[in-house]
């Protein structure tokens, strides 16, 4: 080899060494930029992939699809639209062509262009040679096929689509559409479907079409769904919005709901937003959510001038009446259910003596000061009021102790009581003075070192205990602390069966009451069954799609626009809106035996 070849041949080497040693180092960067977004640290790994030049790299659509990724879990679909221009497409290999256009259709379908979306879930359908991602496809088919597509451009795509499956896909969507425009055409496509070439996940989609074109009937309601399905409280949002879905199909009455969902990424602008297209565009018959107040207060005010009624999911503020008389609070309001917890510590325990421990949170505050109106109205006046920083961790030790004081207190003028045959206040009228004096005369006083948690005090009847956010996991193991033999109280964020059947919980608050719109009568499978909170709202979503359904076929018409309100029909949740916009539904429940049931007790 000549001199001028060798060194061309080392350059060459050198050079191709270091191009992989790049790769190496980009591929561990686009790894740490994938556990970011994983983690929902978007911003890093956006800046990760920023850093780094990846624009000669065999990387470069990796990192383009990341970033992409990351825009999009941020919220800023414009951006993470903005990016494909920069991607070649044609030189996608299938794992990540099938990637792309599931993000592609995520991202379309997000921003409400369900058509586009469709048209992407059926290139990443046809890319995919991973079984683990036919799951993933398949639920993104299941949820599009029923919203509102349109039915000529269905049909261009039939023109030019030869995979079998996704001809399938694409009738059943034509199909949907077609019973939704009441088509003449809607049974000769419909029969033309192969239902075994359909993935199993949408099979169900099937028999539910197939149904209701034998009985003649098409859908009922058209109701808009606004829910943050990205972003922070994307998982509980998505597991109400599986239950209203579950709820539709189980459903079996003949007319069902038309969900239009619109992703307000929990923001109040994109609320509104959401709100004025659902109403001026699909025309919905109602509006389900949001969740938080703050985008409430939002889509109230956008719609406060017109008559679609907006049902609150997670709202028991009635202050909300004042800016929009339409909205409906399906969980209740906070004077609601503590009139009935009031009435059932007065008149159905006879409880006298009742003690009040509560976080200082804004909702801690108004939980107590709702209890104390309602105990107020029945002349009761607790015993004690504590309060506790909602902190991380919670200690409640000082607490405890103070009460247990109080305690003694009380047990030593009980016990006075008891001795002179007369109440207190008599003995103040005959002798002239306070009752302090008279305690100070027989040297009635606590005696410290008697006081410990071994001795167990019975002289208050109960102590209300509601929960903020996640006190419980602190507040739960710290109960037995107080070795009070008492009837403990609580509001509905107790209702956790899984942890509070822990062996540190569950023999020291048996017994232990609670009000709440929940019922629990049943429950069935599904993928938010690993999360207790996540279930809850699957099934708080099935309750209420199931309630609409009943009562609107009961009445022949959407009752909500009648004077008439309908009475209870639950399965896990109560729902009573017959004395006007806000959930009567109250339920007592009691925790005994591991398990929580409804009381016997009317209220």
């Amino acid at each position: 080899m000549n001199p001028m070849k060798k060194i061309l041949f080392i350059l060459f080497i050198s050079l191709l060494i270091a191009q992989n040693s790049n790769d190496e180092y980009l591929q561990l960067e686009l790894n740490k930029a994938v556990a970011d977004i994983n983690g929902k640290k978007f911003n890093n790994a956006i800046n990760r992939i920023e850093k780094n030049d990846f624009s000669n790299s065999i990387l470069s659509n990796h990192a383009l699809i990341i970033k992409m990724k990351a825009f999009h879990g941020n919220g800023d679909l414009e951006k993470a639209l903005s990016i494909k221009k920069n991607i070649s497409i044609h030189a996608l290999e299938p794992n990540l062509n099938t990637i792309y256009n599931l993000e592609m259709g995520d991202i379309f379908s997000e921003m409400g262009f369900f058509n586009k979306s469709l048209e992407h879930y059926l290139l990443a359908n046809k890319s995919n040679i991973d079984s683990r991602s036919n799951k993933r496809i398949n639920q993104r088919f299941k949820k599009l096929v029923r919203m509102e597509l349109d039915e000529q451009q269905i049909g261009l795509l039939l023109l030019t689509e030869e995979n079998i499956v996704n001809r399938n896909i694409l009738m059943l969507a034509q199909s949907f559409s077609m019973a939704r425009n009441n088509s003449t055409n809607l049974k000769d496509v419909f029969s033309s479907i192969d239902y075994n070439m359909l993935p199993r996940e949408l099979r169900s989609s099937h028999r539910y079409l197939r149904k209701n074109i034998s009985t003649s009937n098409s859908f009922g309601l058209k109701m808009g769904v606004v829910l943050p399905l990205t972003g922070e409280n994307s998982l509980q949002a998505k597991a109400f919005l599986s239950g209203l879905q579950e709820g539709n199909e189980l459903s079996n009455n003949s007319k069902k709901i038309q969900f239009i969902v619109v992703d307000n990424y929990g923001k109040q602008l994109n609320t509104v937003r959401a709100c004025n297209d659902l109403v001026n565009f699909h025309k919905v018959d109602a509006i389900i959510g949001p969740l938080s107040d703050e985008n409430l207060i939002s889509a109230a005010t956008a719609l406060s001038n017109s008559d679609i009624p907006i049902f609150a999911p997670n709202s028991n503020d009635e202050s909300i009446h004042s800016i929009n008389k339409n909205v409906y609070l399906l969980d209740s309001s906070l004077d609601t259910k503590n009139q009935v917890l009031a009435n059932h510590v007065v008149n159905n325990l006879n409880l006298e003596k009742v003690a009040i421990i509560a976080p200082r949170t804004k909702e801690g505050i108004n939980e107590v000061d709702s209890f104390l109106k309602e105990m107020d109205r029945l002349n009761k006046e607790p015993v004690s009021i504590q309060w506790y920083e909602n902190s991380d961790p919670i200690d409640l030790r000082s607490l405890f102790k103070d009460l247990r004081e109080i305690a003694w207190e009380i047990n030593a003028q009980d016990e006075y009581q008891e001795f002179l045959g007369v109440d207190i206040d008599l003995l103040d009228s005959m002798f002239n003075v306070e009752a302090d004096e008279v305690y100070d005369i027989f040297d009635i006083q606590e005696d410290e070192s008697i006081d410990s948690t071994k001795v167990v005090l019975e002289s208050i009847d109960g102590i209300f205990f509601p929960l903020a956010d996640e006190g419980l996991k602190y507040v739960g193991a710290q109960i037995s602390l107080s070795n009070l033999q008492t009837q403990l109280l609580g509001n509905d964020l107790w209702l956790d069966l899984d942890f509070i059947n822990q062996e540190t919980i569950s023999p020291h608050i048996s017994g232990m009451y609670f009000v709440s719109t929940f019922n629990p009568k049943y429950r069935i499978g599904n993928e938010f069954d690993y999360d207790p909170k996540l279930n809850n709202l699957f099934h708080y979503g099935l309750d209420f799609a199931q309630f609409i359904i009943e009562v609107e076929n009961k009445n022949n018409s959407f009752f909500f626009f009648n004077e008439s309100k309908p009475n209870k029909l639950s399965n896990t949740r109560s729902f009573d809106f017959s004395n006007g916009m806000v959930n009567q539904g109250v339920n007592i429940l009691q925790y005994s035996n591991r398990r929580i049931s409804k009381t016997a007790i009317t209220e």
